[in-house]
């Protein structure tokens, strides 16, 4: 067993995380650390490797929280995090900020996958049609499928018209497409505001 970290960098992130954590989500959590403070707790085994919260701990590092509060638990009780002296404003934000966190990460299918060919059992979390769903659906966006320097490119067939960016805006965009959690003809039709 390791000794009890008291701080943020005795921490081990999972190697074998099965979420993919994007900017916003954790920019989200980044912010609520800044504006409400810390209240979601993490989970960590007897070697400081982290079992639930990687996020929360990237996010921690980045607002500038380093210290580490250790509460032994054995599993058959919930450990409570009580903040005391929020306002009512700052308690719905917290709420708000830790479940609207939690939907903009994502599942990472290469890890499920590897797990499932590993002959590890995902159906205690997954029917098999989502699973499969979510192989199926999860692609990774190529941007230059989106922009073309030939002066007569052809549309996307699902995209109304024809547009042409400048390099700048085509890094604007291709940052976008990794902070919004919208399909890609979704982030384009925003940041032209069709």
């Amino acid at each position: 067993m390791s000794k009890q970290p008291k701080h943020l960098k005795e921490l081990v992130a999972d190697p074998h995380n099965r979420r993919k954590h994007t900017p916003r989500n954790v920019g989200l959590i980044v912010d609520g650390l800044q504006k409400v403070g810390a209240a979601r707790s993490i989970v960590i085994d007897e070697n400081n490797e982290v079992l639930a919260g990687n996020a929360t701990v990237e996010a921690a590092s980045e607002a500038g929280i380093t210290k580490v509060k250790v509460v032994d638990a054995t599993g058959n009780e919930v450990v409570a995090v009580r903040r005391v002296g929020l306002t009512n404003d700052q308690k719905r934000d917290l709420a708000i900020y830790d479940n609207r966190a939690g939907e903009l990460a994502e599942w990472d299918t290469e890890q499920l996958m590897k797990d499932v060919n590993d002959g590890i059992d995902l159906s205690a979390f997954f029917k098999s049609a989502e699973l499969q769903s979510m192989v199926e659906s999860h692609e990774d966006v190529n941007l230059d499928e989106f922009f073309s320097d030939d002066p007569k490119p052809k549309p996307e067939p699902t995209l109304p018209f024809i547009f042409r960016f400048t390099p700048k805006q085509h890094e604007d965009v291709k940052q976008a497409f990794k902070t919004y959690s919208e399909t890609p003809e979704q982030v384009l039709m925003k940041l032209l505001k069709v």
